[in-house]
């Protein structure tokens, strides 16, 4: 089974693509009630959101927009959030409808889910949409799919006691690593060529693919007098970077990483050369890349 790691990063670039967002209808939930939008002036202020602030029974976390223009997580060392993730959820605020109404008695909100995200229960995840002057540009607190329709939802506007059902047309992960791509690291198997693991002593491990057509990696340097218990020990290494699971992620200079431990250097046929790290500390595994490409003439 695989093992989930954390990721300690250094300095990420992103690039930023619009996506329109979907809406969803069903006309198993259409109302007499005429539909408005939950937030009428959200469309001609889109472009002015600078922060999108979540918080939820897990806390609060925030997605920044930078100096450079992507959308970064303060609480993740910065890391870049997907711009289509973003751009989905502010469109699909901005063009949020009523369906029908439903209670105004807070004391019936816990079970829509729409008590505050503090509460003990029936709590609430929530989303401010702030510019850069911090005036909150929309608020929401979103609750509990519809009772035999996950297409639609119950919500009500921060500060007010009205909940009302709405179609569910966005997402709202209440932590902050339910916005990352989790795969952090997905090195296929295809492109490496090789791995040369080198231990504090000076010892290596080297396994390798002669030419990118051999299907296997063979262990080479092995002593004289020795063979591997299992021929097939190079192939496990070689999906050993595929589709790396992160479940938090911290700066480097945030951590006592040891450096003196094995490295793991990966190599592949088109030039990518990977130096990779690993370490415990409290408990928690952590790995950490340097990275560099210099492709072959």
């Amino acid at each position: 089974m695989r093992r989930l790691v954390v990721f300690a990063v250094g300095t990420v670039v992103v690039v930023v693509v619009a996506v329109a967002a979907t809406i969803w209808r069903d006309t198993s939930l259409q109302s007499t009630n005429e539909p408005q939008r939950v937030f009428p002036a959200l469309m001609d202020e889109i472009n002015a959101v600078q922060e999108v602030r979540v918080e939820s029974e897990h806390g609060t976390f925030r997605i920044i927009r930078s100096e450079a223009g992507d959308w970064i997580m303060p609480e993740l060392a910065d890391y870049p959030v997907d711009p289509d993730k973003v751009k989905q959820v502010l469109v699909s605020m901005s063009v949020l409808e009523t369906l029908e109404p439903r209670t105004s008695d807070p004391a019936r909100h816990g079970a829509l889910g729409l008590n505050d995200p503090t509460a003990s229960e029936g709590g609430a995840v929530s989303i401010s949409l702030v510019d850069e002057v911090a005036t909150t540009l929309a608020s929401l607190l979103v609750g509990r799919d519809a009772s035999g329709n996950q297409r639609a939802r119950y919500v009500r506007r921060a500060g007010e006691d009205q909940a009302w059902l709405v179609w569910r047309n966005f997402d709202l992960p209440g932590q902050p690593m339910g916005w990352l791509d989790s795969s952090i690291l997905d090195l296929p198997r295809w492109r490496v060529q090789r791995f040369i693991t080198e231990h504090a002593d000076g010892e290596q491990v080297l396994i390798e693919r002669a030419v990118f057509s051999d299907q296997y990696f063979g262990l080479q340097n092995i002593p004289e007098g020795y063979e591997p218990e299992n021929p097939y020990v190079g192939n496990q290494h070689g999906t050993a970077l595929e589709r790396v699971k992160a479940v938090a992620i911290e700066k480097r200079s945030d951590l006592a990483l040891p450096m003196d431990g094995p490295a793991t250097t990966v190599e592949t046929f088109d030039g990518l050369r990977l130096v990779v790290r690993t370490a415990e500390l409290d408990e928690i595994d952590w790995l950490w890349v340097d990275a560099e490409f210099a492709p072959s003439v």
